[in-house]
């Protein structure tokens, strides 16, 4: 995929953030609450057969605007960095064993949050992975999670686990999973909401 049109994804999607962020036409009696959170990742699948012993460590900027007495929409934005050494099959310089150190991502999205019972909830976000180090590129990603809310006065802390999906984009096969997707990782969330 060309650099153009990782641009033009990532922008897109920045813009999507943005107008979520800004947007006070609905909803009126229900403000929205900010929340900023702690991400600890680690690496769970690769396609192309790739593997990596890498650890991530990531700060997300959420903001919710509730719906309903269960349903609110959600958009964030985050910073996810991951060190240790990815491993794959470079096929266009002959075959061996290639290793790139670190990767960065900065996924941007928006979604639904259920609340199913007092204080557990579910999420799905959808945007994109914006590949922000040189080894990787920017894909669509879905990010299932569950949670729970700490039964604490205002302010709320949230605790969640997710699975973030970086949907592997058209390419070819010697293309390894960082600069074509088709990854995901688990990570723990816990975040505090300050409004």
């Amino acid at each position: 995929m060309s650099s153009i049109q990782n641009h033009m994804k990532t922008l897109l999607s920045l813009f999507i953030f943005l107008f979520v962020l800004t947007s006070a036409g609905f909803c009126q009696r229900n403000p929205a609450s900010y929340s900023i959170g702690l991400d600890i990742s680690k690496p769970v699948y690769f396609s192309y057969g790739n593997t990596s012993s890498a650890m991530g460590i990531g700060l997300n900027l959420n903001r919710e605007k509730k719906l309903g007495k269960r349903f609110s929409w959600t958009a964030g934005i985050g910073f996810n960095y991951f060190s240790g050494n990815f491993h794959y099959y470079k096929f266009t310089n002959g075959t061996g064993d290639t290793i790139s150190k670190n990767f960065a991502i900065l996924p941007i999205v928006t979604g639904f949050k259920y609340h199913f019972a007092e204080n557990f909830f579910m999420q799905f976000q959808g945007g994109v992975a914006a590949g922000i180090s040189k080894n990787t590129g920017t894909e669509f990603v879905l990010i299932p999670s569950i949670g729970y809310v700490l039964p604490t006065p205002k302010p709320k802390i949230e605790l969640a686990l997710q699975l973030a999906n970086v949907i592997q984009g058209f390419g070819i096969a010697e293309n390894n999973s960082l600069s074509n997707g088709g990854y995901g990782y688990w990570s723990f969330r816990i975040a505090y909401h300050f409004r």
